[in-house]
């Protein structure tokens, strides 16, 4: 059970280490070894014509150049011209070189251009703009911007600040991966929050979303200083990973609480893990959670679920290590995970449907305070399975503690339930 929480948790880490290395061997900008290309970049959205920028053809290598010279130059925006691209509405900015020097790294506050070269609208920023540029400390975007590329403002660890132009449609993953954004607002029009886009921005504390939203991809807003979220109606999917906090940490993130739309489907595999919840409210709506969706969520007490919820499966270490003390599941319920409510120290009480029919022996381990385990069907039609492998196994301890009970949702009301 555990290889695969390890497994999870280690491709999230790869990716991090790997974007944070090479941010430390490329720099950012300039023309010397162009941009940097991190791992996962797809290819640039705009045409690869190729042109000079603002100031036309770049300027020849300095004839003299000093041997002992700082090779991280800083310069600031009057001393770069802008690189760029064709694209079908105007050009994409795709990085910048020094009027009089070749390597550099830009800093400061930087104002994107409307227009370069003879008056072409600046309508995208392209992939790894000013990836690693560490001390740009704020962008103003025009509003003729409607996309911003795969890291293009990736691992800028100073930039403290940056406004989204109303007719924004697209922000690429990791494009703000490890800023110092404090707060952010998702205009409408955009439709889905990309891999990594925010991860990482430990000072992002506000958060506002569009009500265009559909997707928030995987590790979307993992380990930031969020206490609080409201994903808009619309959402149907929470990506894996996409509001936990670095796993491996013995200190829990500082999200307390979360509401959830009605559209919802899907709760990714790790989504909301290591925070600070205290309850959620599951709409019924949400077809699947996924593994480890809650895991270590240790104050995490009540989990709301009604009678008209659609749910399906509970999957692998869902609710493992948290504080959940009892709670019914609808009857619309057919997987249980290995280890889905295991170490949950204070689970007194429990209903699960007469749909589940297989139970793996370790989904109630170090539960020490369960006493009751309701069953919607008869006892005697469950298959015990090990969490390693798909066979059946012998009873485990706590299949004394199920007692055969008719679902509570069919006497009690919905606001009573917990």
């Amino acid at each position: 059970m555990r290889q695969k929480r390890k497994l999870l948790k280690a491709v999230s880490l790869t990716v991090v280490s790997a974007i944070a290395a090479l941010a430390l061997l490329t720099g950012c900008g300039g023309d010397a070894g162009g941009s940097p290309t991190p791992p996962a970049s797809s290819g640039n959205p705009a045409s690869s014509t190729p042109s000079g920028g603002d100031g036309g053809s770049e300027p020849d290598p300095d004839p003299n150049p000093d041997p002992g010279e700082d090779q991280e130059t800083l310069v600031t925006q009057d001393q770069i011209d802008w690189e760029y691209t064709t694209n079908g509405s105007g050009v994409t900015l795709t990085g910048y070189h020094s009027k009089s020097r070749s390597v550099l790294k830009l800093t400061g506050d930087v104002n994107i251009p409307e227009t370069v070269g003879d008056n072409l609208t600046v309508t995208a920023i392209g992939e790894n703009f000013l990836y690693g540029c560490k001390t740009v400390t704020s962008v103003k975007l025009p509003e003729t911007i409607t996309e911003i590329g795969e890291y293009a403002f990736g691992e800028c660890n100073a930039l403290a600040s940056i406004n989204f132009p109303n007719g924004l449609k697209k922000i690429g993953a990791y494009a703000f991966i490890a800023t110092n954004l404090s707060s952010v607002r998702i205009p409408e029009g955009i439709e889905a929050i990309e891999n990594w886009t925010f991860g990482f921005c430990k000072n992002l504390q506000e958060l506002s979303l569009p009500t265009t939203l559909k997707t928030i991809g995987e590790c979307a807003f993992k380990s930031t200083a969020l206490t609080s979220v409201t994903i808009p109606k619309g959402v149907t999917k929470i990506g894996a990973c996409a509001f936990a906090t670095e796993t491996g940490n013995t200190e829990r993130g500082p999200l307390t609480s979360v509401t959830l739309p009605d559209t919802l489907q899907e709760i990714g595999a790790a989504a909301f893990s290591y925070t600070n919840l205290t309850s959620i409210d599951i709409p019924d709506s949400v077809t699947v959670i996924e593994q480890e969706a809650f895991e270590f969520c240790d104050k995490l007490q009540e989990v709301k679920l009604s009678a008209n919820s659609k749910l399906q499966k509970v999957e692998m270490d869902a609710f493992y290590g948290t504080g959940v003390t009892s709670i019914n599941l609808p009857t619309t319920v057919t997987t249980i995970g290995s280890g889905a409510f295991s170490n949950c120290p204070s689970l007194r009480s429990i209903y699960i449907p007469a749909g589940v029919n297989r139970l793996y022996e370790n989904t109630f381990n170090r539960c020490d305070a369960l006493q009751t385990i309701s069953y919607g069907g008869d006892k005697s039609q469950l298959v015990y399975l090990k969490f390693s492998d798909d066979v059946a196994d012998k009873k485990p301890d706590w299949d004394t503690k199920i007692r055969d009970h008719q679902s509570p949702f069919a006497t009690t009301s919905l606001f009573s339930l917990f």
